[in-house]
């Protein structure tokens, strides 16, 4: 199984733990394989000391605990900007 298929599985999985510990949940933005490295968007989660989004250090321990492989996950709080509007 490749990474992105794992990943993929594994934050499905992810998701309902993350809403408990930081009452957050992440999606995939993109995964590179090449660099084993995956970017999520984080969707809600509560703050902690210095503005810091709970469930972005959450997610990036669970998912790298989960498959050791992945080298870095890059975490992006919030929606992306609506670029459709001209």
């Amino acid at each position: 199984m490749g990474l992105k298929q794992r990943v993929e599985e594994e934050i499905e999985r992810l998701n309902p733990r993350l809403v408990e510990l930081s009452q957050g949940e992440v999606t995939i933005i993109s995964i590179d394989e090449e660099n084993a490295t995956v970017t999520l968007r984080v969707f809600r989660g509560i703050l902690i000391a210095n503005g810091i989004n709970a469930c972005c250090l959450w997610a990036e321990q669970l998912l790298k605990e989960a498959i050791p492989e992945i080298r870095e996950v890059i975490t992006v709080w919030g929606p992306l900007p609506d670029n459709t509007s001209g």
